[in-house]
C-alpha cells in the first residue's frame, strides 16, 4: 500500500505580496507567541493578528500556521535565526 503524496497548493497571490508586517506576525507566531501576546507586543487587536495570519496562509497556499512557517522558511521569506527558541531546560537529575 502506498501513501498518497499531497500535491503542493498554489498560492492565491504571489509570495512576494506577503507584507513585512505579516512576516513579523508570522515570525512571532513561529516563536511560540499566542495571538494575544503578539497583539499586545505590536499594539494591535488579537483579531487583527488572526486576520493577517490567514492572509499569509492564503498567499503562501498554506493549510495552517505551521505549514506557513515551513513554506516561508523554505522559500527564504523567514530567516530561522529570527525565530526565538526557548532556553535549554536544566532538569535536576
Amino acid at each position: 500500500m502506498s501513501i498518497p503524496v499531497a500535491r503542493p497548493r498554489r498560492p492565491a497571490q504571489p509570495r512576494a505580496a506577503v507584507t513585512s508586517r505579516q512576516l513579523q506576525i508570522l515570525s512571532l507566531a513561529a516563536s511560540g507567541y499566542t495571538a494575544s501576546q503578539i497583539a499586545t507586543r505590536l499594539g494591535i487587536q488579537p483579531s487583527t493578528v488572526h486576520e493577517r495570519l490567514h492572509r499569509v496562509y492564503r498567499k503562501l497556499g498554506a493549510r495552517n500556521c505551521t505549514h506557513a512557517v515551513a513554506i516561508a522558511l523554505t522559500i527564504g521569506l523567514l530567516d530561522a535565526d529570527a525565530i526565538e527558541l526557548p532556553a535549554p531546560r536544566r532538569d535536576a537529575a
